[in-house]
């Protein structure tokens, strides 16, 4: 588990069904909050990308009591990216690869951040060697079923928002029914912009 950070906190989003789940009206002290969190890598591996954007969801439980949800970081998370026109990406030159993934149950205690990274890898790179300065250049996101090249020195200019389906009270995984979609919203959060918190550790 990390902890969410301090220091850059995006638009929060508390949810309307935190009252019927924690069993209370809602207020400033019993609230489950979302954000994105932003952060980049290089790789020097042979077939990844050399820029990732990793993506993480931030879950701020305020209530005075565990709050478990269920849910799949890939196919139960819809993301739409922007620019400063409002346009998207362009199309990426490449195709992600399938990543196998389940529903699983996500546990935020009681006052307390939980981060899990919704971004993932799955990309095939076969082209990009003939592409050396262009990659270079860019930044790959992989979000939910999405995928976009945004050129490192836009990035900041770029927004994200996410909608995330799931079921917000189950006591673990075992409770998610077998084979199903939730139909119910857990996070809607706005447009949050692309801002690089920090850099991690490159991949070898």
């Amino acid at each position: 588990m990390r902890h969410c950070p301090t220091t850059q906190v995006a638009t929060l989003l508390a949810l309307s069904w935190c009252s019927t789940l924690l069993g209370d009206e809602p207020n400033s002290t019993n609230l489950v909050k979302a954000s994105l969190v932003f952060r980049s890598q290089s790789s020097s591996q042979q077939y990844a990308y050399p820029h990732i954007v990793r993506v993480y969801l931030c879950l701020e439980n305020q209530a005075d009591k565990d709050v478990t949800l269920g849910f799949n970081y890939i196919e139960d998370i819809q993301v739409e990216v922007l620019n400063h026109d409002g346009k998207p990406p362009r199309p990426p030159a490449f195709m992600a690869g399938s990543v196998q993934s389940n529903p699983d149950a996500y546990t935020i205690p009681h006052h307390s951040k939980y981060e899990l990274e919704i971004s993932h890898g799955g990309v095939s790179m076969g082209h990009w060697k003939t592409n050396t300065n262009t990659v270079n250049q860019e930044y790959a996101l992989i979000v939910g079923g999405g995928n976009w090249l945004i050129p490192t020195n836009e990035i900041q200019s770029y927004t994200m928002k996410a909608t995330v389906r799931g079921w917000p009270s189950v006591r673990d995984r075992f409770e998610i029914p077998s084979g199903a979609r939730p139909e119910q919203v857990l996070f809607d959060i706005p447009k949050t912009a692309i801002l690089i918190e920090t850099n991690l550790p490159d991949l070898k």
